[in-house]
C-alpha cells in the first residue's frame, strides 16, 4: 500500500528519475514496472495470507525494489538482522535474501540469486491489484532511537503515508524538489533511511545509491544535491576534506542520529555547506522536530521546530 506513494505523475515524464545507480538513472515507469515484475515473481515465494517477511539485500536497489513489492502483496516487512536469534524474536517466518552465506546458515532464508532476478526482471507481466487496507501492518522497525535500547515499532500503511504526507506539507522550497538528487547514507533499516527515500520519491525527486563505502566521497559526488547522513558520519567528512576544499553552499545536508556540539556545527557549516539541518523523529510518537543548525539552541538542548501535524 505505501509503494502508491511513488510520484505515479512522473510516470507520465519520460525524463523523470526515480533512481540513480551503478548502471544509470533509471526513470519512474521504469521503476514501477520493476516493482511489479517483483511483486509478481514472490508471490510464489510469499505466503498467501499478510505476514511478516525480512528482507536481507546487499544490492540497496533489490532491497527496495523486494520491499514495495511486498506492499504492494499486502504484507509487512522489516530489514533482517544477521542474527537468527534476532529475527525469530520478531515472530517472522521468512527472509529474503541475495546473500549466500545466510542460504546456507539459515532455515528461514530464501536466496533470490543472480538467475532469479534475472528472470523476474525480464518477465512482461500484467499489473498486480494491491491488497491489504490502510491499517494493516506495513513496516516494523528495529531500532534502538535515542534510547540506547532495542525496541521494534509496528507501522501501518497509514501511518507511513502520513508520516510523508505531513513531511511534505513543511519541506522548503529548496529541498527535496522534484530535481533533487538525494543520497542516504543511512540504511533501510533506521526510520531516516527508510522514510527520506520514500518522501523523495513522493515529491518527484530521485534517490542516488551508494557505490562503494566511501562516504566522503559518496556526498560529495558532484550529481548529489542532498544527503541524509548521521552526525558521526557529518563528522568524519569534514575529517577527510582536503585543506583547500572549497564550500557547496548548492549541497543540503541533514543530519540524524544525535545531537552536534557547537564546535562541529560551526566548522561544518564554514568548510562544507551552511544549508545543514538537524532532524529528530520519534518512531514511536511519529513526531518531526527540525531546523537549520544556526536556528537552533544547542546549548539549551533545543532540538528545533516541531513540525505542525506530525503527532
Amino acid at each position: 500500500m505505501y509503494s502508491s506513494l511513488i510520484n505515479y505523475r512522473a510516470l507520465t515524464q519520460p525524463k523523470a528519475i526515480a533512481l540513480i545507480d551503478a548502471g544509470g538513472p533509471v526513470s519512474y515507469r521504469q521503476f514501477d514496472r520493476a516493482i511489479n515484475q517483483v511483486a509478481t515473481a514472490l508471490l510464489a515465494l510469499a505466503p498467501e495470507q499478510p505476514a511478516l517477511v525480512g528482507v536481507d539485500m546487499r544490492d540497496l536497489e533489490h532491497h527496495w525494489l523486494v520491499m514495495l513489492a511486498l506492499a504492494r502483496l499486502g504484507h509487512a516487512t522489516f530489514t533482517a538482522p544477521a542474527s537468527e536469534s534476532a529475527v525469530a524474536a520478531t515472530g517472522a517466518k521468512l527472509v529474503l535474501t541475495d546473500r549466500d552465506d545466510r542460504w546456507d546458515t539459515a532455515a528461514y532464508a530464501v536466496q533470490l540469486d543472480a538467475q532469479w532476478w534475472s528472470d523476474a526482471l525480464a518477465a512482461d507481466v500484467p499489473p498486480v491489484r494491491e491488497r491489504g487496507h490502510w491499517d494493516a501492518p506495513a513496516r516494523l522497525m528495529i531500532t534502538s532511537g535515542t534510547t540506547g535500547s532495542g525496541k521494534m515499532v509496528m507501522l501501518t500503511h497509514r501511518v507511513v503515508a502520513r508520516r510523508v504526507q505531513q513531511e511534505l506539507l513543511v519541506q522548503r522550497p529548496e529541498q527535496n524538489t522534484e530535481t533533487a538528487r538525494q543520497l542516504v547514507t543511512m540504511g533501510p533499516g533506521t526510520a531516516g533511511g527508510f522514510i527520506a527515500p520514500l518522501l523523495m520519491w513522493a515529491r518527484g525527486g530521485a534517490i542516488v545509491i551508494p557505490t562503494s563505502r566511501n562516504v566522503t566521497q559518496e556526498v560529495l559526488n558532484p550529481v548529489v544535491t542532498a544527503a541524509v547522513i548521521s552526525t558521526g558520519q557529518l563528522q568524519d567528512i569534514l575529517r577527510s576534506l582536503p585543506a583547500d576544499f572549497a564550500p557547496r553552499p548548492q549541497l543540503t545536508i541533514m543530519t540524524g542520529g544525535s545531537r552536534m556540539s557547537r564546535e562541529l556545527e560551526e566548522e561544518a557549516t564554514r568548510r562544507l555547506t551552511p544549508a545543514i539541518y538537524s532532524i529528530y523523529g520519534s518512531t514511536e510518537a511519529g513526531s518531526v522536530a527540525g531546523a537549520p543548525l544556526r536556528a537552533i539552541r544547542i546549548d539549551a538542548g533545543d532540538v528545533g521546530i516541531v513540525y505542525p501535524l506530525s503527532h
